[in-house]
C-alpha cells in the first residue's frame, strides 16, 4: 500500500502544478480583455454631460482665487448748500478753486427768477484732496455758514466679491476654450460656444462694475447748490435804483438851477441897463461941472 502511494504522489504534484498555471493564465486573459474593452469603448457625451463636466471640474491650484487683505475702499459724496449775497461772484470764485485740486466739472445749471437766483454744480475731486477742498469751500467770501452733508459708502466687500467672481469666470473661460479645442461633435461645440458667450459677457459686466467703483473711489463727488435769496436780490436792486434816482435827480436839479439863474439874470437885465444909464449920465454931468469951473 505504501508502495502504491509513493508511486502516484509525484504524478499528483505535477497535475496540481499545471492546473495552477492554467488558472492564472485564464485570469490574466480575462482581466486584459476587460481592460481593452474599457479603453476601446467609444465616448458618447451629450451636451448636458458637457455642462456637468464643466461645472464639476475643480479649479487647479493656480486658478483658485488668491485671498488678499484688501485696503478699505470708500466712495465719498458731499452735498453742500451755499447761501450767498452775489450769485455770479460766488460761482466764478468756486469755478476758480476746484482746478487747483485737480478736479473737474461734471455739470452746471442756473435758474433766474424775480424772487431769487439759484444754481447747481457737480464737481469731482481726487479723494486725497476731499477734506482740503471741503474746508476751502467754507472759506468763500460773501457766504453764510454752509449746510454740509457728507456720506461715505464702503465698497471694499463688493470689490473683493467682484474680483473673486472675475477670477472664477476667467478660469471658466479657459476651461471652455480647452473643451472647445477637444470637442469633435457639433452638438458639443454648440453647447460649449453658448456657455463661452455667456461667460465672456459676464466677465465684461464684472470688469465694467469694477472700473466704475474704482473711479468712484478715486474721485469724490461734490453736489454744490448756490442760492441768492430774495432779500439779497432786493438789496442790490434797491441800491442800484437809489443810485440811478439820485443821479437823475441831481441832473434835473442842476438843469433847474441853471434855468433859474438865467431867468433871474433876464429879470434883472432892465434894471441893470437903467442903473448903468443913470450912472453914465451922472458921471458925464459931474465931469461937465468940473470943466466949467
Amino acid at each position: 500500500m505504501s508502495h502504491y502511494k509513493l508511486r502516484y504522489t509525484p504524478m499528483l504534484i505535477i497535475l496540481l502544478f499545471f492546473l495552477t498555471i492554467g488558472c492564472e493564465q485564464s485570469s490574466n486573459e480575462m482581466s486584459l480583455e476587460s481592460t481593452e474593452q474599457s479603453v476601446q469603448q467609444p465616448s458618447d457625451t451629450s451636451p448636458d454631460q458637457v455642462d456637468k463636466m464643466i461645472k464639476q471640474e475643480p479649479l487647479s491650484v493656480s486658478q483658485q482665487p488668491i485671498k488678499q487683505s484688501p485696503t478699505t475702499q470708500v466712495v465719498y459724496t458731499a452735498n453742500i448748500q451755499l447761501t450767498v449775497t452775489n450769485f455770479e461772484r460766488s460761482k466764478r470764485e468756486l469755478e476758480k478753486r476746484f482746478p487747483a485740486y485737480q478736479g473737474y466739472l461734471v455739470n452746471s445749471s442756473e435758474n433766474h427768477s424775480t424772487e431769487a437766483i439759484s444754481g447747481h454744480l457737480t464737481i469731482r475731486i481726487p479723494h486725497q484732496h476731499f477734506q482740503s477742498f471741503l474746508t476751502d469751500i467754507q472759506k468763500m467770501s460773501g457766504t453764510q455758514r454752509p449746510n454740509i452733508h457728507v456720506t461715505g459708502t464702503d465698497v471694499t466687500e463688493e470689490m473683493v466679491d467682484l474680483k473673486s467672481r472675475l477670477n472664477g469666470k476667467e478660469a471658466m473661460e479657459k476651461r471652455l476654450l480647452n473643451l472647445m479645442n477637444q470637442a469633435d461633435k457639433t452638438s458639443d461645440l454648440l453647447s460649449i460656444s453658448k456657455q463661452l458667450d455667456m461667460t465672456q459677457s459676464e466677465i465684461e459686466q464684472i470688469k465694467g462694475r469694477i472700473q466704475y467703483l474704482t473711479n468712484q473711489v478715486d474721485y469724490a463727488t461734490f453736489h454744490i447748490s448756490i442760492h441768492q435769496p430774495k432779500n439779497a436780490l432786493n438789496t442790490d436792486t434797491a441800491l442800484n435804483k437809489q443810485l440811478h434816482e439820485a443821479l437823475a435827480s441831481g441832473w434835473v436839479n442842476f438843469k433847474s438851477a441853471i434855468a433859474s439863474s438865467l431867468i433871474f439874470m433876464v429879470k434883472l437885465l432892465p434894471w441893470f441897463i437903467t442903473i448903468s444909464l443913470l450912472g453914465l449920465i451922472t458921471y458925464l454931468f459931474i465931469r461937465y461941472l468940473r470943466k466949467s469951473k
